[in-house]
């Protein structure tokens, strides 16, 4: 995950638009959820038996818990994108906690600690898909061995070994709208995508639409996209451990 800052029409019913019961799995070990200490921002790397976050707000812990982007947020607290808190957290001995493993359980702390209650929906909204250009795809297999872990940065894409799907999740904190997969394309690849700061070319950059399709051979169509959303029924900030 980077600092890193995840459907067609359906008929909803009823039920379906409900605050759905949360179900978690295990507790952390150990946990401690604290006011942050400093302003400076910093998380520990996913696979170990340890999990801890420094001066992150109520979203970012929700963006991380349930692996969405922020902006697939809605509701909650006037306080949840300015009040910052430290986390650490430990699991039994011999569990590592990669970002699967650690999603439940942070999902569970944040419900017991924060008194979190969510539910889904699912909305349509202005995005891209993300198609094959006509010349086709200019993608380099990715290596058995890399890393999985990608970084945006200005200007550019670092993904040494990623699916399609995750690409599009990327390319949507770029573009500022929700990017879905449609290229079709599956296996993991080496994205190093090299593009101007914003969305429109500069002197010496691409902009990132041009880029996708002169590096990589693939094109950001502009469409009606339905993603899913969610929404925070209840929040509270927690008491101090």
């Amino acid at each position: 995950m980077t600092k890193s800052r995840r459907l067609s029409g359906v008929l909803l019913t009823a039920a379906a638009l409900a605050p759905a019961p949360q179900a978690f799995g295990q507790a952390f070990e150990v946990a401690s959820v604290r006011k942050a200490q400093s302003e400076r921002f910093a998380i520990s790397p996913y696979g170990g038996n340890q999990f801890s976050i420094n001066s992150a707000t109520l979203t970012l812990l929700i963006s991380v818990a349930f692996g969405l982007n922020d902006t697939d947020l809605i509701g909650g607290p006037s306080w949840r994108d300015s009040e910052r808190y430290d986390v650490v957290a430990k699991a039994e001995d011999g569990v590592a906690l990669t970002f699967e493993v650690l999603q439940p359980r942070l999902q569970r702390l944040l419900a017991e600690r924060f008194k979190l209650v969510t539910h889904r929906e699912p909305r349509r909204v202005p995005g891209y898909a993300l198609v094959v250009a006509r010349d086709g795809p200019k993608l380099k297999p990715a290596d058995a061995t890399a890393s999985t872990m990608a970084a945006v940065l200005p200007g550019g894409v670092r993904a040494p070994s990623a699916p399609m799907g995750s690409l599009a999740a990327i390319l949507t904190r770029v573009v500022g709208r929700p990017v879905v997969d449609e290229t079709g394309v599956s296996g993991n690849y080496r994205f190093d995508l090299d593009f101007a700061v914003d969305t429109v070319a500069s002197t010496d950059r691409p902009s990132v639409f041009t880029a996708l399709q002169e590096q990589l051979g693939l094109r950001l169509d502009s469409k009606q996209v339905q993603v899913e959303k969610l929404i925070i029924d209840a929040a509270e900030r927690p008491s101090e451990n």
